[in-house]
């Protein structure tokens, strides 16, 4: 018998998403340094889903913390202490000692999406002059909490999702098959267990696309997800479109946009076990440099034989065939053959000889002063 959606929640809500080692070693330095800011904490933590679930997991635990959560990372721990931010470098499990194969890259690949779209996310409500951006960054870093946990806790499951996404379905209807509910009802329900701020709350809810904060989260999300796939996917270029109605900017800046975010975001993640978008932009050049060489070739070899079959027709534009056909071997007798009879027509020279009627005018010239001559002679006789 399939487990519905509340066995599933009820199976994750209590086990914790693993951390990557290099976050843990750099949290463990930072407690032992006396000059450590609240802002540290969230610089390094931020870029982490597993380490920043836990603080937002302490706080909701915590039966003194106020009703409402924190909205960032450094406000949590401003109210927790550094006390559970010292549990999770111990408690959390380190993700390349639980995970291997493909659960370990399925993982890494959620955890890498949630970085781009964190990263995306503050910047746009940075740019929107929003009075948190840091929020905004939280909602997209665990938006996809639900896939994270069921990577790190059902890989079988998601090995068959995958399966079925590569036979080109989509991931909503692979999900469904194999568990019976979209993994988005899943990170929705496990978010109001979790306590975790309102803004992730609302990305994960249809109505979040009628807000322009929930719906920046939501778009740098799928933008993550599908820039992931290919930078220059039909996809991906209507979400980039969206963008620039977000930002009230034109598509050309959206795109410079966007591509700058991705460096920038490859920056930040540099040393963490993360697959950076960025270096996808460099393979423009690939898919059309193979594809011009062999297609070229026959579209000479299609319009060869046009030519040869209406020479008469097509005899103005002979000289264009000609710079065509340069490379092709076989054509330049023909071409050849075509231009020969344009030169023997020297009939065109011969109008131009024999238009020469300048003399013409020089005698009806020299016409003209002879009537006029003797009239004027002719009244002064008598």
């Amino acid at each position: 018998m399939s487990l519905t959606l509340e066995d599933w929640v009820s199976r994750l809500k209590d086990k914790p998403l693993p951390a990557m080692a290099l976050t843990v070693q750099r949290v463990t330095q930072l407690i032992d340094s006396p000059n450590t800011t609240n802002a540290d904490y969230q610089r390094v933590i931020s870029r982490d889903p597993g380490f920043t679930l836990s603080i937002f997991r302490a706080f909701g635990n915590n039966k003194r913390a106020p009703k409402e959560a924190p909205s960032n990372l450094a406000h949590a721990i401003a109210l927790l202490g550094v006390g559970p931010v010292i549990d999770s470098t111990q408690k959390l499990p380190i993700l390349k000692k639980v995970l291997k194969g493909a659960a370990r890259q399925g993982l890494y690949g959620s955890y890498s999406r949630a970085a781009h779209a964190a990263g995306y996310a503050y910047r746009w409500g940075h740019d929107r002059k929003d009075n948190n951006p840091e929020e905004m960054a939280i909602a997209a870093l665990l938006h996809d909490c639900g896939e994270m946990a069921l990577w790190a806790y059902a890989k079988e499951e998601m090995k068959k999702v995958m399966l079925l996404v590569s036979r080109r379905q989509s991931r909503d209807v692979a999900a469904k098959k194999v568990f019976g509910f979209a993994i988005e009802e899943l990170s929705h329900t496990l978010t109001e267990e979790w306590r975790l701020p309102q803004l992730t709350q609302d990305a994960l809810h249809p109505y979040g696309a009628f807000h322009p904060r929930s719906l920046g989260v939501m778009l740098a999300g799928e933008l993550a997800r599908e820039s992931e796939k290919d930078w220059f996917s039909p996809a991906t270029a209507d979400l980039i479109e969206l963008v620039s109605e977000h930002h009230r900017i034109s598509t050309n800046e959206a795109i410079a946009y966007v591509h700058r975010q991705a460096v920038d975001t490859a920056h930040d993640i540099y040393g963490l076990p993360l697959p950076a978008n960025a270096p996808l932009l460099l393979q423009i050049p690939a898919p059309t440099t193979p594809q011009e060489p062999a297609s070229a070739p026959k579209s000479k070899q299609q319009a060869a034989p046009k030519k040869a079959s209406q020479p008469r027709k097509q005899a103005k534009a002979a000289p264009k065939s000609v710079e065509q056909t340069k490379p092709v071997e076989q054509p330049k007798p023909i071409t050849a053959k075509q231009v020969k009879p344009k030169v023997e027509q020297p009939k065109q020279p011969q109008p131009i000889k024999q238009t020469k009627p300048k003399p013409e005018p020089v005698e009806q010239v020299t016409r003209k002063p002879e009537p006029t001559e003797p009239p004027k002679q002719a009244k002064p006789a008598p």
